[in-house]
């Protein structure tokens, strides 16, 4: 979709983006999906993508700029957020090979559930008892915290910073790692 316009997937429709084909949302357009939602292929956002339906297939997710938003259901084989924000507002998001960030990601209240999390830049954050659920999270820049869960073994290095908790919160809550930790500079 072009800048300035909107596409809208309806309850009932599905909308297919076969492996050979890169479907792109452009910086000031709008796609909600509130149906299916296929990508097989390569899905760039610097736009705003609303997913209240099923967005699924075996395809690449790429957000550049913009904003994504999901409260449905969200599977890809691989996400990267190379900037803007991603929000996971208690949907369900599944990346079965990596997820990268070098933006803004945020679990709030849901679970996202990916085969291996690199962050070079940018922030993670965990709201509202959110779970992120990787083997490994390997954070080399930026800052991973807040209130919530971590499934996996999590590394920082390269300046990297863990915020446990919400300072803004009375108490601030608590951030629980289910795995090694390491932190190096």
């Amino acid at each position: 979709t072009g800048a300035g316009t909107a596409l809208y997937n309806q309850n009932g429709a599905t909308l297919y983006n076969d492996s050979a084909s890169v479907l792109n949302n452009a910086d000031g357009a709008v796609l909600q999906n509130d149906a299916v939602l296929t990508n097989d292929g390569t899905l760039n956002n610097s736009g705003k993508l609303y997913d209240t339906g099923t967005l699924d297939g075996v395809g690449i997710y790429i957000q550049t700029a913009g904003s994504t938003e999901v409260y449905g259901t969200f599977t890809q084989n691989t996400l990267q957020i190379q900037g803007g924000s991603f929000l996971d507002s208690y949907g369900t998001v599944t990346i079965t090979g990596g997820a990268s960030n070098s933006g803004s990601v945020t679990i709030d209240g849901g679970t996202m559930t990916v085969g291996s999390y690199l962050q070079t830049g940018g922030t993670t954050l965990l709201k509202d008892g959110g779970t992120l659920d990787p083997p490994t999270i390997d954070i080399q820049g930026g800052t991973l915290g807040g209130v919530g869960t971590v499934n996996g073994s999590v590394s920082l290095s390269g300046g990297s910073t863990l915020q446990v908790g919400d300072p803004a919160s009375n108490p601030p809550g608590q951030l629980l790692i289910n795995g090694d930790y390491t932190q190096t500079s």
